[in-house]
């Protein structure tokens, strides 16, 4: 996955990870996952997310997956708390 930088002209920047995301990232809420934003919202990354906190799992786990490996980071591994709904 890439990790999305916003830019002061509105564009984002793509980075790669300096590191996986790991177990206890996911636990401790600093894996760089978001659960999205609505389409109103400034945060670049989490309007990305599609359906504003978690897409619902109509075609099941894999797909679910697949979309949101595509997405970007919105911060780097281990790098930042960040509360998920």
């Amino acid at each position: 996955m890439k990790v999305g930088v916003p830019q002061h002209d509105g564009s984002l920047k793509f980075q790669t990870q300096n590191s996986s995301i790991l177990i206890h990232d996911l636990y401790r809420y600093r894996s760089g996952l978001t659960d999205g934003a609505p389409p109103n919202s400034s945060d670049q990354v989490a309007r990305l997310y599609p359906d504003f906190a978690a897409p619902p799992l109509r075609d099941g786990k894999q797909a679910f997956i697949e979309t949101i490996a595509k997405l970007p980071l919105a911060h780097q591994p281990e790098t930042e708390f960040a509360r998920l709904l």
